[in-house]
């Protein structure tokens, strides 16, 4: 009986030794670094695109602030342009007419810092009120809003000062328009046997806003911001005694 010569491997441990010793090839270092690229591309563009959405949402966010900040200024200015702690004395008697203002207008259109009519389009606002003070005679305040470049302004302390940021957001228009509205008040006549209906008359005037602006941070972001404000002091007209 022969036995195998020590000093001669034989063939399957031969194969074996050598299955054990392969590794990666080429072509499967190269495949794997095609998928580990392809991912990181993948995961990179998904990164860009979440960054310029939150880019966007910040910036619309931040620009729709200062549209409705601007606009909430507006609203308070001409809500209370034109305060006078006397103009209960304004209202009219039965049968009488209605009680002129003898100062200035509380409510100016501007456009380009000049006053123009009420029924044309301008880009500024003149406002005043009369303040009572305690113990102090009634002082006239003066304010005001304009569009000044791409920056809006408040007239504060006879001093045009910026109202808004401008690293934030440029505004590159505003209009403002004055409309007139009436309406029909029902009134009892003096006399019984009247002929003609009493109905009073109540005019009013409403001052339409539009707001234009665009943001710093993103320059496709533009929105504008619309608003009607109701000026208050209205003017009431009474009509004659029909009896």
């Amino acid at each position: 009986m022969r036995h195998a010569d020590p000093a001669w491997p034989s063939p399957h441990s031969e194969r074996a030794s050598r299955t054990r010793q392969a590794g990666w090839t080429l072509v499967d270092l190269l495949v794997g670094m095609g998928l580990g690229l392809f991912l990181c591309a993948l995961a990179g563009a998904l990164m860009l695109s979440q960054w310029r959405e939150h880019k966007h949402l910040l910036a619309e966010t931040l620009l729709q602030q200062e549209l409705r900040n601007a606009m909430a200024l507006m609203r308070h200015e001409v809500h209370r342009s034109g305060a006078d702690p006397a103009a209960h004395a304004r209202i009219p008697e039965r049968g009488g007419a209605a009680v002129t203002p003898t100062e200035s207008p509380q409510l100016q259109l501007l456009l380009e810092g000049s006053p123009i009519a009420d029924e044309r389009t301008g880009n500024g606002l003149s406002l005043g009120y009369r303040r009572e003070d305690p113990d102090k005679a009634d002082r006239r305040l003066e304010r005001g809003l304009r569009l000044q470049g791409t920056q809006l302004q408040y007239l504060l302390e006879r001093s045009w000062q910026p109202w808004t940021d401008s690293n934030t957001v440029r505004f590159i228009g505003l209009e403002l328009r004055l409309g007139k509205a009436s309406s029909t008040l029902p009134v009892v006549c003096a006399c019984a046997m009247a002929l003609a209906p009493c109905d009073a008359r109540l005019q009013t005037q409403v001052l339409h806003v539009r707001l234009i602006g665009q943001s710093r941070l993103d320059s496709r972001t533009v929105r504008s911001l619309s608003s009607s404000i109701h000026v208050r002091n209205k003017r009431l007209e009474r009509p004659e005694e029909p009896c």
